[in-house]
């Protein structure tokens, strides 16, 4: 079985997913590469990549 959740707080950006396994939840965190997401963010053109930009350096969400 799988379950999607999505609400609607697009300021935060954690990479992270919660897994039911047995009805038993438990949060998952995921590593990855800020640096590269940084660069990709930097050159792709959509609408307030600086300000997500801005939440991933500096950890911590921030309204525009």
């Amino acid at each position: 079985m799988a379950v999607y959740g999505h609400i609607h707080r697009s300021y935060i950006r954690s990479a992270a997913y919660l897994l039911l396994d047995d009805s038993k939840p438990a949060i998952r965190r995921v590593k990855y590469d800020v640096d590269r997401e940084l660069k990709a963010l930097s050159g792709c053109r959509l609408p307030h990549a600086d300000w997500v930009a801005h939440i991933l350096q500096s950890a911590r969400p921030k309204m525009p």
